[in-house]
């Protein structure tokens, strides 16, 4: 079983006991430059993704687990990131101001879901929103 964890917003971790599973995500993690770092005349350089403890860019963690799992191999995703509270009043300018609770409840959705596209009419407050999803 391969365990990989997002650590934080930016780095995820990957953890296994079985020496091949460990050689088959480094491997995904070190895909090699074609035409080599210093030009074409190189010899294809890999390029490590990871770091020795495991950690790697969070943004890898879909196609890595979708590879894994083409190789037949179990995954456990644990999100280990603090998602602040959205409760607070927003201050901006023109003073502080209490988001409306439809925008509460779209800034949670929007922040359970890893990535997405906010559209929302004019007026609805997208900003606020955005402002709360960055907060």
């Amino acid at each position: 079983m391969i365990s990989i964890h997002y650590v934080n917003w930016v780095w995820a971790r990957f953890y296994t006991d079985d020496a091949v599973d460990t050689g088959l995500i480094k491997h995904f993690l070190t895909p090699k430059d074609p035409k080599g770092i210093f030009g074409p005349r190189r010899r294809p350089t890999p390029i490590p993704l990871f770091h020795k403890d495991g950690l790697f860019p969070a943004g890898l963690v879909q196609p890595l687990t979708d590879f894994l799992r083409k190789e037949d191999k179990r995954v456990n995703l644990i999100d280990e990131r603090e998602r602040p509270r959205v409760d607070n009043d927003i201050r901006t300018l023109f003073g502080p101001h209490k988001p409306r609770e439809n925008q509460v409840n779209v800034t949670n959705i929007f922040r359970a879901s890893e990535r997405g596209i906010l559209e929302l009419p004019t007026g609805w407050g997208k900003t606020m929103v955005a402002s709360m999803v960055i907060a």
